[in-house]
């Protein structure tokens, strides 16, 4: 590996004598760097023509601005820096992604062959060294960068942090995400945690340019260490980037007074095309609950705001998928901030200002009312108001074309009078929400209030019970975060009878006892009006929304209130003479029960139970969330109803 440290006196001496003017020292200085800089550029283009332009341009960059280098000391960082410039400006209009070609491909699998030693010959295979290579050229630029500049450069998180210009624990946390999303890009190949190390070292060897007098590459364990504080950051942030990188950093406080009245981001026009190219949205929402502000508060008839919720969200996956979203809470006349929430791909978190404390729980926000987008169209909106009435008060703005909400006038509080807020769409993409950071304070405790299978990211839940005297049981695997979604995707299956129900990332089905495809689905199909964890929406506000989607009338009752919350809720769906009773606990974020009954002359009469637990010793079986070589008929729509009354009348595979 590359030593700074042991080159840094010869550099010293060679810059100093270049900066004076001595040609043949600048040519030296050049001469002795080249294979560095061209090892640092070719492992994050993947590219050898390109790596030796970008190498040149350094080169060049170097002679005209090595006057300017004021610590003769820090010339490798500062070179490297250069380097890093010069590959921003070609991979930004690229989508920060380096697209390697068949012939570089080719020629790094025939490195990685030759320089791997016999004992690892019998451990490396051909498939493992190309999800390798797969993997690295898969990274974002910054998370390889961080790599290459710790693992093969051997440089400090204090170097790095110059060279990608920032913090050093915001250094140490990049590396470490990195370094985990490599880990989980190779595991989802097979590849053991032991043979990550002799990856990494295997890679770096078969990375030089061929004459090269640069060091071998010893990598070890320490190596890939960032540090105990680095490491928590890192598990805490999230798929999006580091909304919670300052988190420890020491870097301002976002959450004291401040005298600016104007958001966050100032509302901007719209320009709007359709709801399905919305991909992310920001308004503010003045907010009172009755049930937490005593009579006392209501004056002259109207009532006191508890304080303007400034809300950011951003869908990943499409305005209909998984959803990240923060919540900034200010004093109604937003001249100060007051506490914090964040749900992204690795969790939910909010920050008390009281306290100046952090906590991660098991699930998203939820209230009493379901939760209502501005992106819902206004038949779903106002069917929600026939089942928990209207939000009075209120004054809607609706684009005339679209149909999509623009704005909010409040009018139900003396202390924000009139309250405005534009709903500004697309002003955001991946990497700005990713970007934004709440700067809580960094010496506030994280408190983990997570069960262990929430820590985990992922569980199975064992389903038994029967509907009109037929047996069911099954499995279903959930992730509970976003990040767990790619490699633990939700799988269900239920066998009723003699009939299967499937629901996969291929597809939803229903087959015989035989494995014969009787009816299929696009997937997803059989998850609506069950657990949904990782779209970021509470599993009531989820059930409630699949009801509503498909217009089905549906009531709330909440049970044993605890000062802040209602520990379960009963959320029961009717549909002609069947009703759906949904028994969930909150603090868990699960369905524990399902009961079907129906109405005969206006008494309840039980259709059938599924119980719902969750497994603590998961299985180790990775077969079992496999259908086989079945064969998928081109899925129709699901149409009317949720498929759970279907499967209470017995009338599913009719459908």
């Amino acid at each position: 590996m590359e030593q700074i440290s042991t080159s840094a006196v010869n550099d010293t001496q060679l810059v100093e004598k270049a900066r004076g003017g001595c040609a043949d020292s600048m040519n030296k200085l050049a001469e002795q760097v080249q294979d560095v800089l061209y090892s640092y550029i070719y492992r994050m283009t993947l590219d050898a023509n390109l790596a030796y332009d970008i190498r040149q341009e350094t080169l060049l960059e170097m002679v005209r601005s090595l006057k300017n280098l004021r610590k003769p000391e820090s010339f490798r960082p500062w070179l490297y820096r250069t380097a890093w410039c010069k590959l921003q400006q070609h991979f930004r209009p690229k989508k920060n992604r380096a697209h390697m070609s068949l012939n570089d491909k080719k020629h790094i699998m025939e490195l990685l062959d030759r320089k791997c030693r016999d004992g690892l010959k019998e451990l490396i295979s051909k498939e493992i060294a190309e999800s390798l290579v797969a993997g690295l050229s898969d990274l974002s630029t910054k998370h390889r960068s961080v790599l290459v500049l710790r693992c093969y450069e051997n440089l400090t998180f204090s170097q790095i942090s110059d060279i990608m210009n920032c913090s050093e624990v915001s250094a140490r946390v990049l590396f470490c995400r990195a370094k985990n999303k490599l880990r989980e890009k190779l595991s989802r190949k097979g590849v053991t945690k032991a043979l990550f190390l002799p990856l990494l070292g295997l890679f770096g060897q078969a990375t030089v340019p061929s004459e090269s007098t640069v060091a071998a590459i010893h990598l070890t364990a320490s190596t890939l260490r960032a540090g105990t504080v680095a490491s928590v950051v890192a598990a805490i942030t999230s798929k999006i980037g580091m909304s919670l990188l300052s988190l420890l950093a020491g870097l301002a406080l976002i959450f004291g007074s401040v005298t600016s009245t104007k958001t966050i981001f100032e509302p901007q026009e719209n320009n709007l095309l359709s709801r399905n190219s919305i991909k992310s949205f920001h308004f503010v929402r003045q907010a009172w609950d009755q049930a937490h502000v005593p009579n006392a508060n209501l004056l002259m008839g109207k009532s006191l705001s508890k304080g303007a919720y400034e809300q950011w969200y951003f869908f990943p996956d499409g305005i209909d998928g998984p959803m990240f979203s923060m919540k900034q809470r200010w004093n109604p006349q937003m001249s100060a901030k007051l506490c914090g929430w964040l749900q992204d791909g690795s969790g939910n978190y909010y920050y008390h200002s009281g306290k100046k404390t952090i906590y991660m729980y098991n699930h998203p926000l939820s209230s009493k009312m379901t939760m209502r987008l501005p992106t819902d169209s206004i038949e779903f909106i106002e069917f929600l108001d026939r089942m928990e009435g209207p939000d009075e008060g209120n004054e809607y703005i609706r684009d005339p074309e679209t149909n999509l909400l623009t704005g909010i006038v409040d009018k139900r509080f003396f202390n924000a009078i009139n309250f405005k807020s534009d709903i500004t769409y697309n002003k955001l993409d991946e990497k700005q929400f990713g970007n934004f950071r709440h700067q809580w304070p960094d010496d506030c405790p994280v408190v983990d209030e997570r069960d262990a299978l929430h820590k985990q990211g992922w569980g199975i839940c064992q389903i038994t019970g029967n509907i009109r005297g037929v047996g069911i049981e099954g499995f279903y695997r959930t992730p509970f975060i976003y990040d767990k979604l790619q490699r633990y995707p939700p799988f269900l299956k239920l066998r009723f009878g003699d009939q299967i129900l499937i629901d996969c990332p291929r597809g939803s089905l229903i087959l015989d006892s035989n494995n014969k495809v009787l009816r299929s689905y696009p997937a997803g199909t059989f998850l609506k009006g069950l657990l949904r964890p990782w779209m970021g929406i509470h599993t009531v506000d989820i059930i409630r929304r699949d009801a509503a989607e498909k217009r089905i009338p549906f009531t709330t009752q909440k049970l044993n209130y605890q000062g802040f919350y209602y520990e379960k809720m009963i959320i029961s769906l009717s549909n002609n003479n069947t009703q759906i009773i949904y028994n969930i606990n909150i603090e868990n974020n699960q369905i524990d029960k399902i009961q079907f009954k129906y109405a005969e002359d206006s008494s309840l009469a039980s259709l059938g139970t599924l119980e719902i637990t969750f497994l603590q010793d998961l299985p180790d079986d990775e077969d079992m969330f496999e259908i086989g070589d079945v064969r998928i008929n081109s899925p129709a729509k699901y149409k009317n109803k949720l498929w759970l009354f279907d499967l209470a009348e017995g009338t599913l595979v009719l459908r």
